[in-house]
């Protein structure tokens, strides 16, 4: 038996490849703490904790079939192919990162092994009951979306509503971070570069290229490219415009990355017509002033320079950036606007 605690917690969980989980809660970090090519069925409890989106990342991974519901679920439980682990620890970044302040233990073992799994069982049996068809689940699911909004009113717009998203395939899943860019130049890029240098457009007419590439936007690979995950939005900050003109903020859904663009060895975020993109992006900023407006107050602020370092006549501003650093400002950028909601709802 191994004891787990603190930041040990994480790793030692997700060296273990849970097949199959049993937790109350799922938090929207849960892809950072299982492999779910391993996961073969999970059972949470849809109820305030968890996170709606989670469970529908997750479902979209290993079909409904295999995600159960049960309500007064409290367990937490990792089992692998020779061992499980247990404790206080659900699915989320709170229970698995130390520094977020709450304290957690548990342990890894091999010992009996197989009345684990028979717990397990009954818990999926339990949940069947619960749940007998998907369509119950789909409705239990439906209810957490709005329970969630209801008690996220000032920041479920920077969320993209799945819920609502019937045009979207079911199985696209979209990560809750952005990235913010600064941009001034037109994207600069050659069709038959694009075409060569990427298998996605192999099998398109040099012809059609352009007529498939809906936005663009070149970027320096080394800074941003190999780091950019699909399937986010992009918040473009075009600074030809004034700071509250409408074409200002722009948002772009990356559903693919070219590389090798032009002469130069860019690269090229793109959102193209061969796969869906969601319709609503994380904030408006089409024909809403107020929103443009606190937007540019909080990136007016000296911690956000770094993020637009490669448009900037500054030397010292380029040589402060880093991706990480940018992800992060981008994560803060985010608290920093429901703030501004909240104290304005305040005042």
């Amino acid at each position: 038996m191994k004891i787990l605690s603190g930041g040990d917690i994480a790793k030692e969980v997700k060296g273990i490849n849970p097949q199959f989980i049993a937790v109350g809660y799922i938090g929207k970090d849960w892809h950072r703490y299982i492999d779910i090519d391993f996961v073969k069925e999970i059972i949470v409890s849809p109820t305030i904790g968890s996170n709606p989106l989670a469970i529908k990342e997750i479902i979209n991974e290993i079909g409904f079939e295999n995600v159960y519901f049960l309500d007064n679920l409290h367990a937490k439980l990792y089992i692998g192919a020779d061992r499980y682990a247990f404790g206080s620890f659900n699915l989320s970044v709170s229970a698995f990162e130390a520094e977020r302040g709450l304290t957690e233990f548990g342990c890894i073992t091999n010992q009996n092994l197989e009345q684990v799994k028979a717990f397990f069982e009954s818990c999926k049996s339990e949940a069947n009951k619960r749940y007998e068809t998907k369509e119950a689940k789909e409705k239990a699911l439906a209810i957490l979306f709005e329970k969630y909004k209801n008690r996220n009113v000032e920041n479920f717009d920077l969320l993209v509503n799945l819920a609502k998203e019937e045009s979207i395939e079911k199985n696209l899943t979209v990560n809750d971070d952005f990235y913010i860019i600064g941009v001034r130049d037109e994207a600069h890029y050659d069709e038959e570069l694009v075409k060569q240098n990427n298998e996605r457009y192999e099998n398109v007419n040099i012809k059609d290229i352009e007529h498939c590439l809906k936005e663009v936007v070149t970027v320096n690979r080394l800074n941003y490219a190999d780091k950019i995950r699909l399937n986010s939005w992009v918040l473009q900050v075009n600074f030809d415009f004034r700071e509250t003109d409408v074409e200002r903020y722009h948002w772009m859904f990356v559903n693919s990355i070219a590389h090798n663009v032009n002469e130069d060895g860019d690269s090229m975020l793109i959102c193209d017509n061969l796969s869906p993109t969601p319709k609503l992006p994380p904030i408006k900023v089409k024909d809403a002033m107020p929103n443009r407006e606190r937007i540019t107050k909080i990136l007016n602020m000296d911690k956000y320079k770094p993020l637009f370092f490669d448009i900037m006549e500054d030397e010292s501003i380029s040589e402060l950036y880093d991706f990480e650093i940018a992800t992060q400002l981008s994560k803060e950028f985010k608290k920093e606007y429901y703030k501004y909601i909240k104290n304005e709802k305040k005042s």
